[in-house]
């Protein structure tokens, strides 16, 4: 990325901006430790290695032998019986309390030329899998980075002849209402190339006071071609007493109008589409409730709804990560990015679904209070 310095200094490990990454790998280094005596009593027990078997010892008792799976045990028989450790052997486990797991298990005898007992060292398989994953996707990040920087190049280059003719085009129509809109979508046109040009740089965001509604009446304009095509009902109730945000209009209306276009593409002709408003306090957002001071800024919550065919339960959680569909021709970044342009505005989305009934997405935005608003 041109962004990132070139100087070999420390590198440090921002935490906040991947937090699931940096948790698969701290789980990679986590080893599980188990000691057994000769007696059969296991003295030492660290809580990953408890996780990793499944092991629920109440407080003040002491596991033993008996307490470890199957697999384990044979392992530690072995060592036992050779007096040489035995490295890295994969282990499959199963039981009726947590589905099936393998583990990566290292065995030692114990020093002091005990016959019995061992000291295991139990690793995570799945942990490292998922890091191998993260890796995957960001490298496909990555590369659609570069390829979108190459395509938005190409995309300004041509824009600028056909702005130039368009706006020529649109003065002697200056009489249409829709002119303004037009003009104004290819300055967001304009606007969103630029940033996709920029986004591998350091590149601050232009955040200003806006209203939320007028936002939402621009997103509708913009879609009422589809509504009308489809015969789509639309069902709009603005109930929000204050509507006024921190945010980037251009933005925070590409997240908006994908919203509107999944449910339009979800629905049949006849069906309805939902916009309503509404402002809830800061500890409810969606169905969630949060911890919350009386400083806690009040939300916004934009919810937008559909009557369409809905979302498999097993499905709905995966709906924001990059790359899953459930489109058969989709490209499965419009959730993820509409998602992070959510959060980046401080904000949360939501979503509940019911099979042949519709779905339904709550973004919850802060308001500007009224000491932000006069300056």
């Amino acid at each position: 990325m041109n962004g990132m310095s070139r100087n070999k200094a420390p590198a440090t490990a921002d935490t906040g901006r991947f937090p699931r990454f940096f948790e698969a790998i701290r789980a990679v280094h986590a080893h599980g430790i188990i000691v057994v005596d000769p007696d059969g009593q296991i003295t030492t027990l660290t809580p990953e290695a408890a996780r990793l078997l499944g092991i629920n010892t109440p407080a003040g008792a002491q596991a033993n032998l008996e307490s470890l799976p199957l697999p384990v045990r044979e392992t530690i028989v072995q060592v036992n019986a050779s007096k040489k450790p035995i490295i890295d052997i994969y282990l499959r486990l199963a039981s009726a309390e947590q589905p099936s797991a393998t583990i990566k298990v290292s065995a030692y005898p114990l020093p002091c030329h005990s016959d019995q007992g061992a000291i295991l060292v139990v690793d995570d398989v799945e942990a490292a899998r998922k890091l191998e994953h993260h890796l995957q996707r960001l490298d496909r990040l990555a590369d659609i980075g570069t390829l979108s920087a190459s395509m938005a190049h190409e995309i300004k280059n041509a824009l600028v002849a056909g702005r130039t003719f368009i706006e020529l085009l649109l003065e002697k129509h200056s009489e249409l209402e829709l002119t303004s809109v037009v003009k104004r979508e290819l300055g967001r046109i304009d606007a969103i190339v630029s940033r996709m040009l920029k986004y591998a740089g350091n590149h601050e965001r232009q955040f200003q006071h806006l209203h939320v509604h007028e936002m939402l009446d621009h997103s509708l304009r913009l879609v009422k071609p589809q509504l009308d095509s489809k015969s789509i009902l639309l069902d709009r109730s603005f109930r929000a007493a204050a509507d006024l945000v921190d945010g980037n209009e251009n933005e925070l209306q590409q997240a908006i109008v994908n919203l509107f276009l999944n449910a339009l593409e979800a629905m049949v002709p006849g069906g309805t589409l939902s916009i309503s408003t509404r402002v809830a306090s800061a500890a409810l957002v969606g169905h969630d409730v949060r911890s919350a001071s009386p400083s806690t800024p009040e939300q916004i919550e934009v919810l937008i709804g559909d009557t369409g065919h809905g979302i498999e339960p097993e499905k709905l959680t995966r709906v924001f990560t990059p790359f899953f569909t459930t489109k058969p021709e989709g490209t499965g970044l419009g959730l993820a990015i509409t998602q992070r342009i959510v959060h980046e505005h401080s904000g949360e989305i939501t979503v509940e679904s019911e099979m042949q009934r519709g779905t339904r997405f709550c973004i919850a935005l802060p308001l500007v209070d009224n000491a932000q608003a006069r300056h």
